[in-house]
C-alpha cells in the first residue's frame, strides 16, 4: 500500500514538473511586436523598429504573441474577410492586441467603409484591449 501511494505521489509531481515546463517553454516563445505611425512594414517589429500598420503586426502575430500599438491614429482597414486573425491556443496563450501601455491609441477607417475587426466566431483566445475606435460621422 505504501508503494503504491508512493508511485501515485511520484507520478503526479511528474505530471506537474511536465505542465510547468510546457507551460514555460510556451511563454519563453512568446515574442512581443510593436506598431507605431513613424515605423514601416520591412521593419522587424521591434519597439526600435516598428511595424506600421496593425494589419501587418496581426499578421505577424502566433500564439502567445502580443502586439502592442504606440500612440497615434491609425486609418486602416482590419476586416477578417481580407486577413486572417490567428488563434491563441488557451488563455494562458492567447494572441494580445493592445494599445501600448499609457499610450492613447485611435483606430479609424480610412474612408465611409467597415474598417474593423468581424469576428465571425472562428478566433479563439484573442484579447483586443485599450483602443478608441472612431467610426465615421
Amino acid at each position: 500500500m505504501i508503494i503504491n501511494l508512493l508511485y501515485k505521489f511520484i507520478c503526479r509531481v511528474l505530471t506537474c514538473v511536465a505542465i510547468t515546463s510546457t507551460m514555460a517553454i510556451s511563454a519563453a516563445n512568446a515574442t512581443i511586436y510593436y506598431v507605431a505611425t513613424n515605423g514601416s512594414d520591412s521593419n522587424p517589429g521591434t519597439n526600435s523598429q516598428p511595424l506600421r500598420t496593425i494589419a501587418k503586426g496581426v499578421k505577424t502575430l502566433s500564439a502567445g504573441d502580443t502586439l502592442y500599438v504606440k500612440s497615434g491614429t491609425y486609418e486602416e482597414t482590419i476586416l477578417t474577410s481580407a486577413m486572417v486573425i490567428p488563434n491563441g491556443t488557451s488563455w494562458n496563450n492567447p494572441i494580445t492586441v493592445a494599445a501600448n501601455p499609457g499610450d492613447i491609441v485611435t483606430i479609424k477607417p480610412p474612408t465611409d467603409r467597415a474598417f474593423f475587426w468581424i469576428l465571425d466566431g472562428q478566433s479563439k483566445f484573442l484579447i483586443i484591449k485599450g483602443f478608441i475606435i472612431d467610426g465615421v460621422n
